[in-house]
């Protein structure tokens, strides 16, 4: 799932994609990749789950997006499942990729001058 900083949360979704006779549980939890966690640029999630048979439509975890002013490259981070319980299910696919893509932009410039010419140097400022 890539969201935009900007966004505030992620909100990835686990699915069940078949009918089971009874619930079960499973675990998650955040990972840092080259995001970093901690609200710096995400929130740390971790939690359990309880599914069921009529979980169909699944069920979302939510990681809150930080929106800082750095100007930086898209960053990842990763939902993990694990310890699954209850036997009737097991974990498909393990690991689903965060990325959070920036959206602050930096830009130099350069002021315009006017010097007599009989000054010798003039200092040109970058701001």
């Amino acid at each position: 799932m890539t969201v935009d900083e900007g966004a505030g949360t992620a909100t990835p979704l686990i699915t069940l994609n078949n009918a089971v006779a009874a619930g079960f549980t499973v675990d998650y939890t955040t990972t840092a990749g080259s995001a970093t966690g901690g609200g710096t640029d995400y929130t740390d999630a971790a939690g359990t789950f309880d599914l069921y048979r009529h979980s169909w439509g699944g069920q979302t975890i939510t990681v809150t997006i930080t929106d800082d002013v750095l100007v930086e490259a898209s960053e990842s981070y990763t939902v993990d499942l694990s310890n699954i319980t209850g036997g009737l299910a097991s974990i498909a696919d393990a690991q689903g990729l965060g990325t959070i893509t920036d959206n602050d932009s930096a830009s130099i410039s350069i002021n315009d001058m006017t010097v007599d010419e009989g000054a010798g140097t003039a200092t040109l400022r970058l701001r």
